[in-house]
């Protein structure tokens, strides 16, 4: 068993509520442990192999390992008795809101505070923002960006980004960001901790998982921690959503394919049973992808670059020929924002021509 098999064993055992307390000790819990604090995950992966690795480290490494553990739990439902303070007030104020993503998935697992979370995301309904914003002011948070599409707050150890255009301002999104605000107006709760949470209605959140998904995996990668969540939430949910109509959105996006293959990965390593039509695409090679990004994608100057092409063609909706211009030749403006010039070695050039044939040949794969 590797030591990816030992982080996704763990993972499996913590998505089903139960205890692992086998390791293989040929495995090199070191790199468990890069793996998982890549991923994010480290507090779920440790805690399932505690037993474990107290017989594989000394005893000051496995105490500082248990202590930075306990930490991130204990800021965890901190930040989540905060939550649901501002949210008491958000309801309080008449502000239509959704919670989405951190919290409203920590609601699926049995022991939600190693699912720990950077920080937060309200959906608000655009004619209420301004009031939202007016609340989280007068309760004493910080505001710390401000711009078109969101406002971030910080108040102690919890940040929360408000937003009012979640998916950005690209036409090609039009529809999907619309049916999720036209959620966001339903006032569904979930159960969470004894208490009522308001997020999004099944079909939106799972299009909302999905599209956050999908955005991340093609600009730089995602990790290991969002898959499971979009599999627990897809198990739970099932009966509810309409796969038909979901992915018949996905579709129109060139994102069905993609998140089929997280659920036919689901099927796999996770035991679930989804019976919708996952497709024949390669479940491995996704997952070795998402292992090597991380949980914030890799960095690697190729990756990004193959994300600018894939980012062209699909969040932009440009003609082909169009893309081929804008990628290899950027113009001025992108280049200030960050588009890489063609080096003078020609290494980048041949990548991205390499990258480019792939994308106009195999636009929706």
């Amino acid at each position: 068993m590797s030591e990816r098999q030992a982080v996704l064993l763990a993972l499996k055992s913590y998505y089903n509520g139960v205890d692992q307390t086998e390791y293989d000790s040929k495995n090199d819990w070191k790199t468990v442990t890069e793996i998982s604090k890549r991923h994010k995950i480290f507090p779920i992966v440790f805690c399932q192999y505690r037993d474990a690795v107290s017989a594989l480290v000394d005893e000051k490494t496995f105490l500082k390992m248990k202590t930075e553990v306990m930490s991130s739990t204990v800021t965890q439902i901190t930040n989540d008795i905060q939550l649901f303070k501002i949210c008491e007030k958000l309801d309080s104020a008449g502000v239509a809101y959704s919670v989405c993503k951190g919290a409203a998935c920590r609601a699926m697992y049995s022991q939600p505070d190693y699912r720990i979370s950077c920080d937060e995301d309200i959906l608000v309904e655009r004619n209420d923002f301004p009031d939202a914003e007016r609340v989280f002011c007068e309760d004493g948070y910080e505001q710390i960006i401000r711009n078109n599409i969101e406002t971030v707050f910080v108040k102690n150890t919890l940040e929360i980004e408000l937003q009012k255009h979640f998916i950005g301002y690209f036409e090609k999104f039009d529809k999907i960001n619309e049916i999720i605000y036209d959620g966001i107006k339903s006032g569904f709760y979930i159960e969470y901790s004894g208490k009522k949470l308001r997020t999004l209605p099944p079909d939106c959140n799972f299009l909302l998982l999905s599209f956050h998904f999908f955005k991340h995996f093609i600009r730089g990668g995602i990790g290991i921690r969002q898959l499971m969540d979009i599999v627990k939430f897809t198990d739970i949910n099932k009966a509810e959503i309409d796969f038909d109509y979901c992915f018949g959105v996905l579709k129109d996006i060139s994102a069905d394919k993609l998140i089929k293959t997280v659920l036919k990965i689901g099927n796999k390593y996770f035991d679930t049973d989804f019976s919708v039509d996952i497709g024949d695409a390669d479940a491995e090679e996704l997952l070795d992808d998402i292992f090597d990004s991380g949980a914030y994608g890799n960095s690697e100057s190729e990756r990004e670059h193959s994300g600018a092409v894939t980012q062209k063609m699909v969040f932009n909706g440009g003609g082909r020929i169009k893309t081929l211009k804008d990628v290899i030749l950027p113009d001025k403006r992108s280049v200030a924002r960050g588009a890489p010039e063609v080096d003078s070695d020609g290494k980048l050039f041949k990548y991205r021509a390499k990258r480019l044939v792939n994308a106009l040949t195999q636009k929706n794969k």
